[in-house]
């Protein structure tokens, strides 16, 4: 009798569904075609949250963007909706169970997310564009709530740590296989090197950027002593071999040096250089920089290398600011957010409004052959510079803060793990962040689900690690996790 009632209400549902759906489709009604979607989408919010999380990690390297669907809002097509819904649940589910994991909204990367969010809503209120700026702070609270919070609690189960990088390098191996194909058909050239990974990514800093961020994984898979993976090292060796070919050849110079940059991190945690030793050399170079000023000045004014496809003739432009219209643009972009942040050094000009306002900043000296005054041609490309222009000075102390203290995390992770999965885990993704806070100083994505996914993960990641070699969660059961892996 209960199967019998099961399968009348099976029937009477589809029964009723196709009768609205024949009914729509006449009448051109399309939207309710998304109903099925969004129905799996709310019984694994509800039953499935840790299933939802993972599939939503494999689906981001995989969704497209919409740049313009009305008023300069861009939406990533499915994962927006899904991020959207998610935060949705998450609210309700909070204040219905009474509140969040305490350990995790204690801990000082989340007190730091918490101030930064409460920051974009006062600068919002404030803002220049009030639109923009609160349809900003929606899609930030929709990407910290589900790659950061529901990330925290999916990664309480360690094995789901391995999934995570695996979950979103497989798909984007693909990616890079369909940029590859498309660049192939221009000779590898840099300039459509630019372009040719649309409309997954947005350009090929992004791409970079995502790329830099998961190379340090692979190197670790590749060099891991572990025999449960020997049979699969060629293969991830050959993907490692693949992510150093697509980032050279996606002309991302700023990829390049932020990997150059993971790698010292790699080399100081490694050596256990200290403190001391690193703090002398940095005042070292300043010194040294401070009085070769006039001959670096020249060096740099006689640089008239611009970026190539030619490789070697691409990494010398990268000190090129006199006549390389991709470097001076950028500096162009710098100083108009410094003239923005003159104008308006408190709460800004509202988060996200940047490239609607810079135009009348620029000064006709710094214009290069790309300039515009129209805001179509990206942002401050400065994940620092952006938030001083559009959230004032406390705008970018946050961000300064956030990111010092996730490093301290990583590196306290670090070096007070004891077991070898904790600390491989930890270094990558400690010199992963590390590469997208040095690319930040020339682009700016974490405004996209390409690059919040793996940079708020990995965060999520350290922070877990953090509490469970605090005690904060159950030794025993973090004994039990690992014995298994």
């Amino acid at each position: 009798m209960q199967s019998s009632s099961k399968l009348l209400w099976l029937y009477s549902v589809t029964g009723i569904f196709i009768l609205c759906t024949a009914i729509s489709v006449y009448f051109e009604h399309f939207e309710i075609l998304l109903l099925p979607f969004a129905a799996v989408i709310i019984y694994l919010a509800l039953f499935k949250l840790e299933l939802l999380y993972l599939v939503t990690i494999f689906l981001v390297p995989l969704s497209a963007n919409l740049d313009n669907i009305g008023m300069g809002v861009g939406v990533a097509i499915p994962t927006d909706p899904i991020l959207f819904g998610l935060l949705l649940f998450t609210i309700i589910k909070t204040i219905y169970d009474g509140g969040f994991d305490k350990q995790v909204l204690l801990h000082p990367v989340s007190i730091f997310l918490s101030i930064q969010l409460a920051w974009v809503f006062i600068t919002a209120l404030t803002s220049s564009m009030h639109i923009i700026s609160f349809k900003y702070l929606i899609s930030q609270m929709w990407f910290i709530t589900t790659f950061y919070f529901i990330a925290t609690q999916v990664f309480k189960k360690i094995k789901n740590i391995q999934h995570f990088f695996w979950l979103y390098i497989i798909p984007f191996c693909g990616i890079i296989a369909y940029t590859l194909i498309n660049h192939s058909q221009h000779g590898f050239d840099q300039q459509s090197g630019n372009w040719v990974m649309k409309p997954f990514y947005n350009d090929h800093t992004s791409y970079g950027a995502a790329l830099a961020l998961f190379i340090p994984f692979v190197i670790a898979k590749t060099f891991e002593n572990n025999n449960k993976t020997a049979i699969i090292k060629p293969i991830i060796f050959g993907v490692l071999l693949y992510l150093i070919l697509a980032t050279l050849l996606s002309y991302t110079r700023a990829a390049w040096i932020s990997l150059i940059g993971g790698w010292a991190v790699y080399l100081i945690l490694k050596f256990k250089i200290k403190w001391q030793i690193l703090f002398m050399g940095v005042v070292i170079a300043a010194i040294s920089a401070l009085v070769m000023q006039d001959d670096i000045r020249d060096y740099f004014s006689k640089n008239k290398v611009n970026s190539s496809t030619d490789i070697n003739q691409h990494v010398k432009s990268m000190s090129n600011v006199t006549s390389d219209a991709s470097n001076k643009e950028r500096i162009n972009r710098w100083k108009s957010a410094y003239a923005m942040f003159k104008e308006r050094p408190v709460f800004g000009w509202g988060p996200a409004t940047y490239s609607f306002n810079y135009g009348s900043f620029q000064k006709e000296s710094d214009k290069t052959i790309i300039s515009t005054n129209a805001g179509d041609m990206g942002n401050a490309h400065s994940e620092y510079m952006g938030p001083l222009s559009e959230s004032g000075l406390l705008g970018l102390l946050i961000v300064l803060g956030l990111f010092v203290t996730i490093l301290i995390t990583g590196v306290r992770v670090y070096k007070r793990s004891e077991s070898k999965f904790f600390r491989m885990y930890s270094m990558c993704c400690l010199v992963g962040l590390t590469t997208y806070m040095i690319h930040g100083f020339l682009n700016n994505f974490l405004d996209t689900d390409k690059i919040t996914a793996p940079f708020y993960g990995m965060t999520a990641i350290l922070v877990v690690m953090d509490l469970y070699n605090q005690k904060k969660y159950s030794p025993k059961e973090l004994e039990e996790q690992l014995e298994e892996l």
